[in-house]
């Protein structure tokens, strides 16, 4: 507790006016003595320790009613950080004053009196040392206000967590009134700048500014942006435009919830170049963190992740969906249903059972796709709680209706179905298929015309020799190249190889008996580092036969071979096989699986944006018997699958990503559309970006590029369709190009800083928590945050006052009820002449002899 007004302390004095009075009406009595005093004594100090108690009780009151009266006047404060408790250090003050007046009333006892004294005196001094100290460790915490303008960065929390709902209120509406408080808090001269923080900081006003209107109506355009807070990207943020002010003196405001998710604390390195930005200004700025709690019980059903099975969907089959329901919330909860929708076409509903908090469930779904292109599944999931937010999930899906695959045939046989090309396009694309009467043809049944024919399988195998392969121009019409026993390609066909490899295509190397391994061996880049994964070292023929080590197919295009419920890879036998000798060190390389004799199976490398992977075994029946085990189907598409993924168009993006999609198969889209031309784009927070969307060229293809990912959630690129004119168009109507914006998980879990976080992170940058709004203002405009207390003393100097006069009321009736009362010792019917003669009878009576009264006395 301290005071806004010192100055009337020194009032104080004015506890001695009613010690004053009471010493100056003190009367010292007239001692006389008179023969009837010894019967009067018992009665005179039993009446007299009454009348001290009276006298201590009528002084301690008056004595404390002037305390609290100028205490009142000097205006005290409670801080709202107060170092030492109030409740200690009033009650301590005015207690004070009550030993002073009892030792005053009772003076005449001296021990006593000497004890009052000092307890008195000790505790005034205790009294003012505690207000002294708070005052003093006040003034450090917050610093006195010296009046120079300063720049201050604002910094609003819009992630998803941000939208929780509290009696009523969000906390990002929460937030928008703290700001506005800070704004209104700003001194002439001072400047500020706002930015809205998520996955990406967005700048509301990016560099400071002085102009109060403008900022406000900055503040009101504001909306969250979804997903979780990434901290260092907005503090930088936040540095850099503090670096465009002119003012000394700075502050970063953080108004956040706290959660834990986006602050990686873990990262030293981001951490030092946050605070090596901050020691370039010309101060270096404090953070001050506003942390708006949530509230204590939360319902909140989510949906977390929604997968399919396979990275490569067609039209040839249906695919698994698997959303994925947690509770973030801190009571069980279900009873609600999850329903799929494809492109906004109600596919299936199921129901979710109870979930605990912290648990999760998963929802299976089946689809298949009926035509190609890039397709909008989502999920939602019904009912109603405190963060609605997290209720719907959006992917998209960019169905294919053929995957293109090269195969390399380096060792043609003269028999069918001998050779690995052979069984390898036999296990993409079995013959007899695509047109025929079974369920994929077109017949008619019963004279009914049916629909088109429907391919039975999305790969589409192309076999070339070796010699052929250096005539083909362009391979970026292929996703996958196959080598199937390739002894040796010339330098043009390994080098165009090497190009499809880095720009995201897939190479499967199936090495059989006529490949020569120096070949392999030394097949490098222009860098001198290797293609292949492994080195070709010799070639073990004969002997026992080996079989799979299923349990190390660790790789996602081995996960069907390994799981032996559903394959059976156990009966594979292996009697040729090339050894491999993989370089451990090297970290573009990894062993997928290995033989049961200890040998590599399959080698991945990464180079660039692709991957190359190395077979040990030729697929063909001199080496193995796999291709006449039913794995060998799922083996070989599951290969090319995997391979085909970096080609896949990136749909899902991170935020920050640069999304570049190519335009869909449209009627004259090539024609309405050409490079350089500006499209509009539709936001998930249903906006409008214009110029945000170039379409542009790249290996003679239109994509449309778009950089501005920060919200989480579903985008459409509108396409040009002929029947609008480009003003009246939208994003949402016609042809549009989806892709989907992914949000952090995490954040519906709503899980805040331990306390030891925020110590970690008060070691790293000048770190002040603000508790309350007017903490706040107080750190940006000075002072000590508080409220004043002197109401509640007028209040109790009141009551005081009431019972001051009660008990002098009650003293005087009581005095009066004992006051000496004239006794008549005559009326008008007694005979005072009888008195009078019998009281002379009695003295006329002689005085009896000395020995007569002894000896009377003796015998009684």
């Amino acid at each position: 507790m301290t005071f806004l007004n010192y100055i009337m302390l020194l009032a104080l004095a004015g506890v001695g006016i009613p010690i004053l009075i009471h010493l100056l009406n003190r009367r010292r009595a007239k001692v006389v003595e008179w023969g009837a005093m010894r019967f009067l004594m018992a009665s005179v100090a039993s009446r007299n320790r009454r009348i001290l108690l009276e006298e201590l009780l009528l002084m301690a009151l008056r004595c404390v009613l002037v305390a609290l009266l100028v205490v009142a006047m000097a205006r005290p404060f409670l801080p709202t950080r107060s170092f030492l408790s109030w409740a200690i250090v009033l009650p301590a003050g005015i207690l004070a004053v009550v030993l002073l007046a009892v030792a005053v009333t009772s003076w005449s006892y001296r021990g006593a009196r000497r004890w009052l004294l000092g307890a008195a005196g000790g505790l005034l001094l205790l009294s003012g040392a505690a207000v002294a100290v708070e005052h003093v460790r006040q003034q450090q915490q917050w610093g006195p206000t010296d009046g120079s303008a300063k720049d201050i960065a604002i910094v609003l929390d819009g992630s998803l967590s941000m939208t929780l709902q509290s009696d009523g209120e969000s906390n990002f509406a929460r937030a928008i009134a703290d700001a506005r408080a800070v704004i209104a808090a700003l001194r002439p001269g001072d400047a500020a700048s706002i930015h809205l923080a998520g996955p990406l900081p967005r700048p509301l006003v990016p560099s400071p500014i002085s102009d109060k209107d403008e900022l406000l109506a900055r503040l009101g355009d504001a909306r969250p942006i979804g997903g979780s807070l990434q901290v260092l990207p907005a503090l930088n943020a936040a540095v850099r435009a503090l670096a465009q002010g002119h003012n000394a003196p700075k502050r970063i405001v953080l108004i956040t919830d706290a959660q834990n998710v986006g602050w990686d604390l873990a990262s030293e390195g981001r951490w030092e170049f946050l605070a090596g930005s901050l020691g370039q200004l010309p101060t270096k700025p404090q953070l001050i963190v506003r942390r708006l709690v949530p509230p204590p019980a939360v319902h909140n059903l989510c949906l977390t992740d929604l997968a399919l099975s396979r990275p490569i969907v067609g039209t040839d089959r249906s695919v698994g969906i698997d959303v994925r329901i947690a509770n973030g919330g801190t009571a069980p909860a279900g009873g609600t249903g999850v329903t799929l929708y494809v492109d906004g076409l109600e596919i299936e509903r199921k129901e979710v059972e109870a979930i605990v908090p912290n648990a999760s469930q998963t929802v299976s779904f089946r689809h298949r796709f009926e035509t190609d292109g890039y397709r909008v599944v989502s999920a939602t999931l019904e009912g109603d709680d405190d963060l609605p937010g997290d209720n719907a999930l959006q992917r998209v899906v960019h169905v294919l209706e053929e995957l293109p695959v090269l195969l390399v045939d380096g060792a043609p046989s003269p028999e069918p179905l001998r050779g690995a090309a052979a069984l390898l396009e036999l296990a993409m694309a079995p013959r007899g298929e695509e047109g025929s009467g079974g369920p994929a043809g077109g017949a008619s049944r019963g004279g009914a015309v049916q629909d088109p024919p429907i391919p039975r399988f999305l790969l589409r195998p192309q076999t070339l020799s070796a010699l052929e392969l250096a005539n083909v121009g362009d391979l970026s019409k292929y996703r996958v190249i196959v080598l199937a026993n390739v002894p040796i390609l010339p330098k043009a066909g390994a080098d165009a190889l090497e190009r499809f490899v880095r720009r995201g295509g897939g190479l499967l190397i199936v090495p059989g008996d006529r490949c020569r391994s120096e070949f392999y061996n030394e097949w490098m880049d222009r860098a001198g580092r290797r293609i292949v994964p492994a080195r070709l070292t010799e070639r073990a023929v004969g002997g026992e036969a080996v079989h799979c080590a299923l349990k190390t197919f660790t790789h996602p295009a081995l996960a069907t071979l390994a799981d032996t419920t559903q394959s059976d890879a156990e009966s594979a036998l292996i009697h040729a096989f090339w050894a491999l000798d993989v370089d451990d060190t090297d970290d573009a390389v990894r062993v997928a699986g290995r033989l049961d004799c200890g040998a590599p199976l399959l080698v991945e490398r990464r180079i660039e944006k692709g991957y190359v992977l190395l077979s040990a075994v030729a697929f063909d029946e001199r080496d193995t018997n796999l291709p006449r085990l039913q794995c060998f189907v799922p083996l070989v598409h599951e290969l090319v699958h995997f391979l085909s993924v970096p080609l896949s168009e990136a749909c899902n993006v991170r935020p920050g990503a640069e999304v570049a999609l190519p335009l869909p198969a449209l009627p004259d889209l090539a024609r309405r559309v050409a490079a350089g031309d500006v499209l509009e784009v539709a936001t998930p927070d249903e906006r409008e970006a214009p110029a945000q969307a170039v379409v542009f060229s790249r290996e003679g293809r239109l994509r449309v590029r778009f950089p501005e990912t920060r919200c989480p959630g579903l985008y459409r690129i509108a396409l040009p369709d002929g029947q609008r004119e480009p003003d009246t168009r939208r994003a949402a109507d016609g042809p549009h190009v989806p892709f989907v914006v992914l949000s952090d998980p995490a954040e519906s879990r709503l899980d805040g800083l331990a306390e030891g976080d925020w110590e970690r992170l008060g070691g790293r940058v000048d770190l002040a928590r603000a508790e309350s709004t007017d903490e706040l203002t107080s750190f940006i405009a000075g002072g000590v945050p508080g409220r004043e207390m002197w109401t509640w003393l007028v209040v109790l100097a009141v009551l005081t006052a009431i019972g001051e006069i009660a008990l002098t009321r009650w003293i005087a009736i009581r005095r009066k009820a004992h006051a000496i009362r004239a006794v008549r010792f005559g009326e008008g019917g007694i005979d005072v002449q009888s008195f009078r003669s019998r009281a002379e009878e009695l003295l006329a009576v002689p005085a009896a002899p000395a020995g007569a009264s002894s000896a009377k006395g003796g015998r009684a």
